[in-house]
């Protein structure tokens, strides 16, 4: 854990200390069952665990190829020239930003909505620090609170409901709580935005050939991913790497 938080000084990717902390484990706990003739139960614990892991896995590789696909087809980019070209003074600019972010993240997470979006934020900034840093905590409270009621929203959510723990349309239930967690500190916030707004850029940035279709694509595999789930009784992660299927298509 201190290397995983040292990552930013050491420069040694979270990953490779996680894995070799995985291979200690898995040892003691293999050397614990072997030495108690339960090598069979050891295995088996094993490959529970790999399972859970592998359906988080392909669940997540789907969704983050689609989001790489949108953005290579400068969908996100298309975002931000759209907002640079409405004039839109700082204060509009942190309640879009922190709207789009809210109903962006059950969608694509909310780690990954919160870097797109805040790549967004800070290009429409004109490099004003009083806008950029509470529009980047207004991004990160709105994807995390919108994150809370889909099941796409945050790893969490995704957990609980491929197990099985919560049926999906449990989480609509979390849509008002989420409203205001996410309203209240955005409005305290938004007292201090500062007035006037950024020097208007005229910036062309079309979406290239196939970028509705891909998000057409991404909403039906989020669809096929909730079917498989909700009415076939079916592992969700198997719906999703059919819809990845549409993708290549």
């Amino acid at each position: 854990y201190c290397l995983v938080m040292l990552e930013d000084v050491i420069h040694l990717r979270k990953s490779k200390p996680v894995l070799v902390a995985a291979g200690i484990i898995w040892s003691m706990i293999g050397f614990y069952y072997t030495q108690n003739g339960m090598s069979h139960e050891a295995e088996a614990a094993f490959r529970h665990n790999l399972l859970e892991y592998a359906e988080l896995f392909f669940f997540l590789l789907v969704a983050m190829t689609y989001i790489n696909t949108l953005t290579s087809l400068n969908v996100f980019q298309a975002l931000r020239a759209w907002l640079l070209s409405k004039g839109m003074g700082f204060k509009s600019l942190f309640w879009a930003t922190g709207i789009l972010t809210f109903f962006l993240s059950p969608l694509a997470d909310n780690l990954t909505s919160a870097l797109l979006m805040s790549t967004v934020a800070f290009a429409v900034s004109d490099g004003n620090k009083k806008f950029i840093v509470p529009a980047f905590v207004n991004i990160v409270v709105a994807a995390n609170a919108g994150g809370a009621w889909s099941p796409f929203g945050d790893i969490t959510t995704l957990m609980v409901w491929t197990a099985g723990k919560v049926h999906t349309l449990d989480f609509l239930y979390l849509v008002l709580p989420s409203i205001v967690n996410w309203l209240i500190p955005a409005f305290i916030m938004s007292l201090f935005i500062p007035k006037g707004k950024p020097d208007a850029k005229e910036e062309v940035m079309a979406m290239k050939p196939g970028a509705k279709r891909t998000m057409l694509c991404f909403i039906l595999t989020i669809a096929t991913g909730v079917s498989f789930h909700q009415f076939l009784h079916l592992p969700p992660f198997m719906g999703m790497m059919c819809g990845l299927g549409y993708l290549m298509f």
